[in-house]
Order: structure tokens, then sequence, then C-alpha cells
């Protein structure tokens, strides 16, 4: 399962939370308040997230909003930024007991091409997510 170019606005938790399998969550925006905020991702029981190259914007908030376990062992993020900065997601899931061996490579997998830049994401992301709008994956 893949999760490309959303934009997720002001949601507490589960976007997405995974449970048995291999989700890739590539060049998304999260953006919201961080009171009352859980969680962006949410690894659980045999699963393996792969998260590249996201833009998580939670005003005074940390990058432990980004990540959770909820009975998850893999974990993997290249090249996200949270609040401008790169969020160094990995620290945030290996602090939670996580691996960073997800066992897989969307790169294998499928051909791909990701945004690589902060303002490439977001410009894309907020010009062309919603209902009613369609993009090229690619």
């Amino acid at each position: 399962m893949t999760f490309a170019r959303n934009l997720f606005t002001d949601i507490v938790q589960r976007a997405p939370r995974v449970r048995f399998g291999q989700v890739h969550v590539v060049n998304n925006v999260y953006r919201g308040r961080a009171a009352g905020t859980l969680y962006a991702l949410g690894a659980g029981v045999e699963s393996a997230i792969f998260s590249e190259r996201s833009v998580f914007a939670y005003p005074q908030g940390s990058p432990a909003l980004t990540v959770a376990d909820y009975g998850g062992d893999h974990f993997r993020d290249t090249g996200s930024w949270f609040n401008g900065r790169p969020a160094r997601l990995n620290e945030v899931a290996s602090g939670l007991g996580l691996t960073d061996e997800v066992g897989w490579d969307p790169a294998d997998v499928y051909d791909y091409r990701p945004f690589t830049s902060r303002s490439a994401v977001e410009h894309h992301v907020l010009r062309h997510a919603g209902a009613g709008r369609t993009h090229d994956h690619r």
C-alpha cells in the first residue's frame, strides 16, 4: 500500500496506522496543532513502514508527534522534514524500540520519483491534493 502526496490537516492520529503489511508513505504533508495530536504514523503488529520525504508542520511540537509504536517492529524514514528541519524520524522510532530494517525497499517494487525538496513537496501537495483534484503519481 502506498500513501503518496496527500494533505493531512488537523488529524490527531492514524495517517496511517499500519497492521499486518508493508506501507510506503511518500511526499505527504502533515500539518496541525501540536496540542491534541497523538501521532501521524502508527507502527502496529507485523507492519513495516517505509516513510520518505514527507513534510510535518506542527508549530511548537516535537518530532515525537510523528511516529507511535502499537506493537510494531519496523520503521524507516528517509529525508522527511519537521517544522522546516530534517525530521530524524529514525531516531524517534529507535527510541520507541522500532528497528529501521524494514526488509523491503519501494524502489525494488515499483517505479516512482519522489520530490526531494521540502518546498517541492509542499507546492505539489497544496496545489493538487484534495477532493476532485488529480495528479500524476510518477
